[in-house]
């Protein structure tokens, strides 16, 4: 079943006096748009600013055009200590700053400049000693002797070692005496010639019979002293034949008075 509702409904009983007048709600309109003239002063005007001069005075820097003129303190007196230092930041062209005189106090341009008096300074070279061989070698095996201490020292060669080792008296034959001759191959010869260059080029004219260069243009062979002789003939000017000389004599003679004929009377 529906029950009927009995709550009793009753106007507001507010009076009309307590409702705002409108010389009220006019000047609350008034203060709106006093503050929002405030605000459009505030808007940035349509051209952009330039970013650095955005940063600029993000860092708390005045920037001409962004930061109040009129705030205490861009204002200066002559009892400021810090009216004679130099600005930190310059402006050198659109969106281009010079911050030199900002780095030249921060601990990074100390460093560097350390770091370039540290480069400048010339380095102290070090010279190495230089290594001493004995002048006397006592007997064993040294390495890494330089070719002119090794060839002048009083020690023996490898090979010398190994003909010791067959026979005292080979080995006199061989290294003293030089009675018994080396062997000769074209590989021996060959791995001689690479030692001797590459080792002691001093005796190679001692150990090997060099061929002397020819000159060029030099005569070597018969044919070539004929080559030469024929061209030196036919250089010269032609040789008369007998008939031209008799030919040549016969038209003198004929020149001549002739002769008195024997016993005539002249």
């Amino acid at each position: 079943a529906v029950e009927q509702d009995t709550t009793e409904h009753h106007p507001d009983p507010q009076p009309l006096e307590n409702e705002p007048p409108v010389s009220q709600t006019e000047a609350g309109y008034k203060k709106i748009r006093a503050e929002l003239h405030e605000a459009r002063k505030n808007i940035p005007p349509k051209n952009p600013v330039d970013v650095g001069k955005q940063l600029a005075a993000a860092r708390g820097e005045y920037v001409e055009g962004i930061s109040a003129p009129n705030d205490p303190k861009w204002l200066k007196t002559e009892t400021n200590p810090q009216t004679n230092e130099p600005e930190l930041v310059t402006k050198v062209a659109d969106g281009i700053f010079d911050v030199t005189a900002l780095m030249q106090g921060s601990s990074i341009h100390g460093n560097k400049q350390e770091e370039k008096n540290a480069s400048t300074e010339p380095e102290m070279s070090e010279t190495e000693p230089e290594h001493t061989w004995p002048e006397y070698f006592e007997p064993g095996r040294y390495e890494g002797v330089p070719n002119d201490i090794y060839h002048a020292t009083n020690g023996i060669s490898s090979t010398m070692v190994k003909d010791a080792r067959v026979s005292l008296m080979y080995y006199e034959g061989r290294h003293v005496s030089k009675t018994i001759k080396k062997d000769h191959s074209k590989v021996l010869d060959m791995g001689n010639l690479v030692h001797v260059l590459a080792l002691q080029p001093e005796i190679l004219d001692e150990e090997f019979s060099i061929e002397p260069e020819i000159p060029e243009g030099a005569l070597t062979t018969t044919a070539t002293i004929r080559a030469v002789i024929d061209d030196y003939n036919n250089s010269l000017p032609v040789i008369l034949s007998t008939d031209d000389i008799k030919r040549y004599l016969d038209e003198y003679n004929a020149t001549l008075p002739q002769p008195v004929p024997l016993g005539d009377d002249v």
